[in-house]
């Protein structure tokens, strides 16, 4: 298992930022560029006892949530099996979401899933990185759900699917 990527949010000088890693990653920049935190919030996700301060959050405004976010990629058959639900592709995202309410610090570890197992079909289509195919995979969807609708609306590089009105789960096969 590698880190594929580290999603910082509200974190010291880190309003919001990705760090997107390879097999070896270096981090090299000026001054204040935000090196040491990312290496601090890195070391914050895997210690579940670290302190975190005022001083951590971003601005030192402890009304908005630090998110650490580590994606996963590279699992082995175990992990894979263990995480089977929190899996996005072939990848695992886990967050650790830390609060400050009246000065009492707390946090929390949160797998990422969009796993509802009635869309299965639509992630799978999503999944496709041929629009028309996943218009098929979406209209297949609605014309096997009966009691509500689902549509795929394509902003820029990312893929945002917008489901109405279901209540219970339905599937649509991938072609």
């Amino acid at each position: 298992m590698i880190i594929q990527s580290v999603h910082v949010k509200n974190f010291r000088s880190v309003l919001d930022e990705v760090l997107s890693c390879s097999k070896l990653t270096a981090i090299v920049g000026p001054n204040g560029a935000g090196k040491s935190s990312f290496l601090r919030a890195i070391e914050l996700f895997y210690d579940a006892s670290a302190k975190v301060e005022v001083g951590d959050f971003y601005n030192e405004d402890t009304g908005e949530e630090i998110v650490i976010g580590v994606t996963f990629a590279d699992l082995s058959a175990v992990a894979k099996k263990r995480f089977d639900a929190y899996l996005q592709g072939d990848t695992l995202t886990v967050e650790r979401v830390i609060r400050c309410d009246d000065g009492r610090v707390s946090s929390s570890y949160h797998g990422a899933s969009l796993q509802h197992a009635g869309f299965r079909g639509i992630r799978e289509g999503l999944a496709i990185k041929d629009r028309g195919k996943t218009a098929k995979v979406v209209t297949a969807f609605n014309s096997n759900v009966s009691f509500g609708r689902a549509t795929a609306e394509f902003r820029g590089s990312r893929r945002t699917l917008i489901v109405v009105g279901l209540d219970t789960p339905g599937t649509a096969p991938v072609q």
